[in-house]
């Protein structure tokens, strides 16, 4: 998870599973891109999704101010069997 439009570094690769250029921002993420990108059960993945954080359901622990920014989660994947975890 990551803030929105935050400033760091951004690694591209194609996506031979999406089809598309996917982006990430640290090494081990795009290890394990690599990793979905070799999973058969993974149909696709997204990268850089916006998080809603109206839907946090259990904030304990998290600071309130955290839930006023914009963040996006490092990859939303959609399972053969219609699962979707983020």
């Amino acid at each position: 998870m990551q803030k929105k439009d935050a400033k760091t570094r951004e690694i591209t690769f194609s996506s031979r599973k999406n089809a598309a250029i996917r982006s990430v921002h640290s090494k081990a993420m795009r290890t394990v891109a690599e990793l979905l990108e070799n999973d058969e059960n993974v149909i696709r993945y997204e990268t850089g999704i916006e998080i809603d954080t109206s839907l946090i359901m259990n904030a304990i622990g998290m600071r309130p101010a955290y839930l006023n920014e914009e963040w996006t989660s490092d990859f939303c994947i959609y399972y053969e069997d219609g699962n979707i975890a983020v």
